[in-house]
């Protein structure tokens, strides 16, 4: 995969994630998991 691909793949996985965390904070569910993903996927999106 080029940097390219790798950066569109996680722009659009970010996007996913963060529709589902506001998912579960409009319905009051915790989102733990969801939000150490998405600290991964920043720091690795800000690496490239």
């Amino acid at each position: 995969m080029t940097k390219y691909q790798v950066k569109k793949v996680l722009r659009h996985e970010l996007r996913q994630l963060n529709e589902h965390i506001d998912w579960k904070i409009l319905r009051g569910l915790p989102y733990l998991l969801e939000a150490r993903r998405h600290r991964r996927l920043l720091n690795h999106f800000a690496m490239d």
